[in-house]
Formats: C-alpha cells, sequence, structure tokens
C-alpha cells in the first residue's frame, strides 16, 4: 500500500560568504553550488510532493510513479536556434517542470 508521509524537502545550507574571517571565492563558491550533491538536492525537491513522500513501498513502485511524472515533462532541447517556440530556459528537468502535461 502507498502510503504519503509528511512533505520531505531537501534543505540545504546557504554557501557562506566567508568562515573564519577568510572570504571564500566566488570560484569556490560557485563549485559548491554546482557539486552533485547540491543539484541532486535541488532536482528532489522538484519532484512533485506524490512522488517526493512516498513511503514503505518497493523500488519497482516507486520507478514507475516516478516514470509517469518523468512522461508529463516535455524533452524540448533548443538546438543552435530551432529552439525559438520552446518556453523553458533549458532542457534540464529543473527548468522543464514548469511546463508538465497535465494528465
Amino acid at each position: 500500500a502507498r502510503r504519503l508521509g509528511r512533505s520531505r524537502r531537501i534543505v540545504s545550507a546557504k554557501i557562506p560568504i566567508g568562515i573564519n574571517g577568510k572570504r571564500i571565492k566566488e570560484r569556490d563558491r560557485t563549485l559548491i553550488h554546482n557539486s552533485t550533491a547540491r543539484k541532486s538536492e535541488r532536482l528532489f525537491n522538484v519532484l512533485p510532493q506524490s512522488v517526493r513522500n512516498i513511503t514503505e513501498t518497493t523500488t519497482e513502485t516507486f520507478k514507475r510513479h516516478l516514470d509517469k511524472w518523468l512522461s508529463s515533462i516535455p524533452d524540448t532541447p533548443k538546438i543552435d536556434g530551432y529552439g525559438a517556440n520552446v518556453a523553458a530556459e533549458t532542457n534540464s528537468i529543473f527548468h522543464q517542470t514548469r511546463y508538465c502535461i497535465v494528465r
């Protein structure tokens, strides 16, 4: 049985401007922001609550729900100027989720 728990989100700490009185270089702040862990946090938080909060289920059931949601996201990359009608900034799930097809 699929059970929905309370709303789960990953809350990431803000990237500090400085540590121990030393200022962190912008390059290092960018590396932290673009790290795999931070990107994973942002992608997890983009998942709809109905997928994100599934508990006590098999991996296959979770994957089925995830696949159903992913099929609603448009796959419309911009290619060399041919993306004039593409609404999203990039083809990233993070940007494309704003244009999900409601089923």
